[in-house]
C-alpha cells in the first residue's frame, strides 16, 4: 500500500508540475519564472519517486519465484516509468517552443516632417520639415526596454545626435505600447555633406535580462523630396 501511495504521489507532482510549466508559458511566456523553476522541480520529484516506487516494490522479489502475473506486473510497471519520462520530456520541449514562438518583436520608423505634419503646420513654421520623427512600437507582450542608435552620418561621417538615439538610454515600452520620438535634422540638411544616411541599430531586452537584436536597417534622406527612404525604397 505504500508503494503504491509513493507511485500515486509521483504521479500527482508530475501532473501539478506541468500545471506550473503551461502557467509559466501562457502567463508569462518565460523560463526565467518561479512557476517554470517549481514545475521542473515537481516534475523531477514526481518522476524520481515513480521510479522509487517501482524498484522497491520489485526489490524483494527473487527472479525465480516471479509467476507470469508478477512478470506482467513488472512490465506494466517499467512501461509506465517510460511512458512517464516521455511525458515529462516532452512537455518541456512544448513548453520550450511555445516560449520561442512569444519571442519579442520590436519595430523601429522614421518619417520626415514633411510627411508627418499638415502643410498648414509647415507654412506656419517652416521648420517642421525637418523634424523627424521616429516611431518605436513594440508587438509583443513583454515589457521591452529598447535602445535605438541611429548612426547618422553625412557622406559616411558620423554626426551628433540626442543621447537617446546613441543606443546608451534605454525607452521603456509596455506590452503592445507605441511611442513617437523625434529628432531635428536641419542642421545636417543645411550642411555641405551631399549624402544623409542612418544605419539604425535596434536593440532591447525582456525584464528578465534576456536580449534582442533587429538587423541593422539602411537609410536615407531624400534631399529633393526631402524625405527619408529605406533600404527597400520606401519613401516616408
Amino acid at each position: 500500500m505504500t508503494l503504491l501511495i509513493l507511485q500515486l504521489l509521483g504521479l500527482v507532482l508530475i501532473f501539478i508540475g506541468n500545471i506550473f510549466i503551461s502557467d509559466a508559458v501562457t502567463r508569462w511566456g518565460a523560463k526565467k519564472t518561479r512557476q517554470w523553476k517549481y514545475g521542473n522541480i515537481l516534475q523531477i520529484t514526481g518522476l524520481i519517486l515513480s521510479l522509487l516506487s517501482i524498484l522497491l516494490s520489485q526489490i524483494n522479489i527473487s527472479v525465480q519465484f516471479l509467476t507470469n502475473a508478477d512478470w506482467a506486473l513488472v512490465l506494466i510497471s517499467f512501461l509506465t516509468l517510460i511512458l512517464l519520462a516521455f511525458y515529462t520530456y516532452y512537455t518541456r520541449q512544448i513548453a520550450q517552443s511555445a516560449i520561442d514562438g512569444l519571442q519579442p518583436t520590436v519595430s523601429c520608423t522614421f518619417k520626415s516632417g514633411k510627411n508627418y505634419y499638415n502643410l498648414e503646420s509647415i507654412r506656419q513654421n517652416p521648420k517642421l520639415k525637418y523634424d523627424t520623427r521616429c516611431i518605436v512600437i513594440n508587438y509583443s507582450k513583454y515589457n521591452l526596454t529598447v535602445f535605438i542608435n541611429l548612426n547618422l552620418k553625412v557622406d559616411g561621417n558620423l554626426t551628433k545626435v540626442h543621447e537617446l538615439y546613441k543606443g546608451k538610454e534605454g525607452w521603456p515600452l509596455t506590452s503592445y505600447q507605441q511611442i513617437d520620438g523625434h529628432f531635428d535634422i536641419e542642421d545636417v540638411v543645411g550642411s555641405s555633406g551631399d549624402k544623409i544616411t542612418i544605419d539604425l541599430e535596434v536593440i532591447y531586452k525582456t525584464d528578465s535580462g534576456k536580449i534582442y537584436k533587429n538587423p541593422v536597417q539602411n537609410w536615407s534622406f531624400d534631399r529633393k523630396n526631402e524625405c527619408w527612404k529605406n533600404n527597400i525604397g520606401l519613401a516616408v
